[in-house]
């Protein structure tokens, strides 16, 4: 098996085959400027095709650990798939157990305040569904309210990652026009663990949405409302 460097973490993972390689391609746009999973020319297709790479390490890497073959779109039950990164993918309910939560809509809490996590005030790890391999590559405020979210503190198991500031992202200031920042790319493997915490100039509800692809079954990719997690 071959080693994936990524972000200076080593992980073993599975070359794609040419097929596989083209599919990839194809759906992210890296050789005609759009692809089928964004828009041609927005904030979104660009940052896919910046970190193509990233996107092909990650393949690898959900390859080795789901051992399946990639059909891109249209994947069977037992094949791998690719997606935008869904709410349902990593968000959880306040709740005791493990709930998806289903819609990036959130309140946040003035300062210290916990997003990915579940249990009453989410400051439980949340683990990542055994079928589905998460690569989280910026956030974006999608409701027109004031974001309120000043940065990020994200913990992978029992690694915690420096603070990651995404107040630009308020001031939209790009070529695109929107609420969006690109951010140090993060690798969520099946049955991982992860908590991230917000701080937030003021309470608000906002909707802070994970830019990036899932991996995952086509059986799991086909879920429209997620409920339970399969660990």
């Amino acid at each position: 098996m071959p080693q994936v460097i990524f972000e200076n973490e080593t992980y073993t993972g599975k070359e794609l085959s040419p097929d596989e390689e083209a599919i990839l391609r194809k759906a992210v746009g890296v050789d005609r400027g759009g692809g089928f999973l964004a828009a041609k020319g927005s904030f979104y297709d660009q940052l896919l095709r910046d970190n193509f790479d990233r996107v092909r390490a990650s393949l690898m890497v959900a390859k080795e650990r789901l051992d399946a073959p990639f059909t891109g779109l249209s994947a069977s039950d037992s094949e791998l798939g690719i997606q935008k990164i869904r709410p349902g993918h990593i968000l959880r309910d306040a709740a005791a157990t493990e709930d998806a939560l289903n819609s990036w809509s959130f309140s946040f809490t003035t300062a210290g305040d916990y997003y990915v996590g579940y249990d009453a005030s989410n400051t439980t790890a949340v683990n990542i569904d055994k079928e589905a391999c998460l690569l989280v590559l910026g956030v974006m405020f999608t409701q027109g309210s004031q974001p309120v979210v000043e940065d990020l503190l994200i913990q992978v198991g029992s690694i915690t990652y420096p603070i990651v500031p995404i107040r630009d992202a308020w001031a939209a200031d790009n070529a695109f026009g929107v609420r969006g920042v690109p951010i140090r790319p993060i690798i969520l493997v099946p049955k991982a663990t992860t908590l991230w915490r917000t701080y937030s100039i003021a309470a608000g509800v906002n909707e802070l949405v994970l830019l990036g692809v899932t991996f995952g079954f086509g059986r799991y990719l086909r879920t429209q409302i997620y409920t339970t997690i399969s660990t």
